[in-house]
């Protein structure tokens, strides 16, 4: 008898084990698989949020999203605390999950063969709620791998395949970076065949450049002197200033620029396949300078130029970016109807440390990919002009125009061009490169042959 009570008991200390094994699993396995569900949209709930680049309260700011109540788009939950969410142009930042709820459903229609699965979990085993005609809509509000949360017209809710579904559109919001400072420039063209700028305005003050016929040149301010003439203290190549008299030069206008749509791609800075696990950061300078951080800063002074005078410009990226080849670069450019595409880069030489100089190619076509002679010609003179004035500009070693076949070139369809800055192989060229007044400088250079091919 007390042999059969104690196996009883036993029995019973199984069971109660094995019960709240079994409620630890289900607990376990639920939490795992709402970790994996993740809603389509968020509303920030907070003004001025910050969004970081690395789920961490003190990584630094990718960007600020202005108003409560602004859509993201989240892609993964990386910790319990951050959500990894997706912004324009592939680029990704972190935001922490306090300042996000829920958002919106997003609607679509279903596309697949009529009787399209609604079931009660995300497994194509489980029970199906309802068989769902081709056309009927639903409401998306959250997606778990393979699958969609939706809700049908008549309220029925359950998981369905997102093959079964059309195709989501997203309207990923752009990163807002703040605006490059750079001062309005006016422009003045050479009108004499050859004449010196001068240390001061006047005639007998020493000359401190010779510059051409058809040079264009950044005007910093003018002044009227005793001799009548109105002397203009400009920028001459190299970076060096001095002065020259009006009857000189002349104004460039510049208004024609307004509505020209130039897509600028600072190369390098994004990650290059969907596996990859860091930013490529492009060559890397003999002490340390990240290529794809001097190609952003000259692009984007560049960009601020060109938007003072009315361009649409239009960047590949305003920051380190997510998944981004170069194809998707040159997509960019063809899906905005560019009207050319300038892609800046810098160069590196790993056998010779004294390589230097400036350089810009273009795409002259080949047997499996047809270039038109007209489109050649344009790409060859965006190519001839932007390495003349950039070369003037920075008084770097003109090492001329060459042919290549980047795919950033290969792929678009308008006059594009691949612009290398200098050597980061090159301790001198590297020390000035990493600098913002040669980065000024260069942008400078671009924008005056940017200037000379659309007059």
């Amino acid at each position: 008898m007390e042999k059969t009570a104690q196996y009883v008991r036993e029995q019973r200390r199984i069971s109660v084990m094995a019960l709240c094994a079994a409620i630890l699993f289900v607990f376990c396995f639920s939490s795992l698989v709402s970790a994996e569900s993740l809603p389509l949209t968020f509303k920030t709930t907070k003004d001025q949020l910050n969004i970081r680049i690395a789920p961490d309260t003190y990584s630094s700011i990718l960007t600020v999203i202005d108003e409560a109540g602004t859509v993201l788009y989240p892609v993964e939950r990386t910790t319990s605390n951050w959500y990894k969410v997706r912004f324009a142009n592939n680029v990704y930042g972190y935001v922490y999950k306090a300042y996000v709820t829920p958002g919106d459903a997003v609607k679509s229609e279903v596309k697949l063969f009529s009787g399209a699965a609604l079931r009660t979990a995300a497994n194509r085993t489980a029970p199906v709620q309802r068989l769902l005609s081709v056309g009927t809509e639903i409401d998306l509000s959250s997606a778990d791998g393979d699958w969609y949360y939706a809700k049908g017209y008549n309220e029925e809710e359950g998981y369905i395949l997102k093959s079964s579904v059309k195709e989501v559109s997203f309207n990923y919001p752009a990163v807002k970076v703040p605006d490059v400072a750079v001062d309005s420039i006016s422009i003045v063209e050479v009108t004499s065949a050859s004449v010196a700028a001068r240390s001061g305005p006047k005639t007998g003050s020493s000359a401190v450049a010779t510059v051409k016929q058809g040079m264009l040149l950044t005007v910093t301010s003018t002044t009227r002197e005793a001799d009548g003439y109105t002397w203009y203290h400009v920028v001459v190549p190299g970076g060096a200033q001095g002065y020259l008299r009006s009857d000189a030069i002349k104004s460039f206008d510049t208004s024609y620029m307004k509505g020209k749509t130039i897509v600028i791609d600072p190369g390098k800075g994004s990650l290059t396949s969907e596996t990859a696990t860091s930013i490529n950061n492009g060559n890397v300078g003999v002490t340390g300078t990240l290529e794809k951080d001097v190609n952003l800063a000259v692009s984007r002074y560049l960009q601020a130029y060109l938007n003072k005078m009315g361009a649409n410009v239009v960047m590949t990226r305003t920051a380190d970016a997510g998944v981004m080849t170069p194809a998707d670069r040159a997509a960019i450019a063809n899906n905005n109807n560019a009207d050319i595409l300038i892609s800046v880069n810098c160069n590196f030489n790993q056998n010779n440390s004294e390589a230097k100089g400036t350089s810009i190619c273009y795409f002259p076509g080949n047997t499996s990919t047809a270039v038109s002679s007209e489109l050649l010609n344009q790409r060859k003179r965006l190519a001839t002009l932007l390495q003349q004035n950039l070369v003037q500009d920075i008084a770097s070693t003109n090492l001329g125009i060459q042919e290549d076949t980047y795919t950033v070139l290969v792929r678009s369809t308008m006059p594009s061009v691949w612009v290398r800055l200098g050597y980061l192989s090159n301790a001198s060229e590297e020390a000035k490169l990493k600098t913002s007044s040669y980065q000024l400088l260069c942008a400078q250079g671009l924008l005056k042959g940017v200037l000379l091919y659309f007059k």
